[in-house]
């Protein structure tokens, strides 16, 4: 038997198509369909297991970005507190001060002053950006103490 050079289907001449060397290879649609093969039978079976994974996945991250929230809040919370006590340790009114904490940790934050005789203490409350999740709204606070300075 000599290889068919006209062609370049690299078939032999005098021999089947799908025969190759001494090993016969079906093409697919040749092959016998009374047995599934492996491929039929785990057909879908990503598409299930990324059913059955996907809330998971989607929990995990609602709870990292929720946290990431978290913490930005807590850190808005205590720079707000911080620039809020330095503001009444160098002699501003409270309504200065308040102004001071709200535009450094948003208009929704909760700000309170207490002065005491060589000491101011600021409190900063906020919420929490998708802290709805967790069933009640999450508060992220910060206080800063500062000494007033004479």
């Amino acid at each position: 038997m000599r290889r068919d050079a006209g062609t370049g289907t690299g078939t032999w001449r005098g021999s089947r198509p799908w025969t190759l060397c001494s090993r016969e290879v079906r093409p697919r649609e040749v092959r016998s369909r009374g047995i599934r093969s492996r491929d039929d039978q785990e057909r879908g079976a990503v598409t299930a297991e990324l059913a059955v994974a996907l809330p998971a996945v989607v929990l995990v991250l609602v709870v990292v970005l929720t946290l990431a929230a978290a913490a930005g809040a807590q850190m808005r919370s205590a720079d707000a507190a911080r620039a809020a006590a330095r503001a009444a340790a160098i002699g501003e009114d409270d309504a200065t001060v308040r102004a001071t904490a709200l535009r450094v940790a948003g208009d929704d934050a909760t700000v309170g002053v207490v002065r005491g005789d060589p000491w101011v203490e600021v409190r900063v409350t906020t919420p929490v950006v998708g802290g709805w999740l967790s069933g009640s709204p999450l508060r992220a606070r910060g206080e800063a103490v500062a000494w007033v300075e004479p």
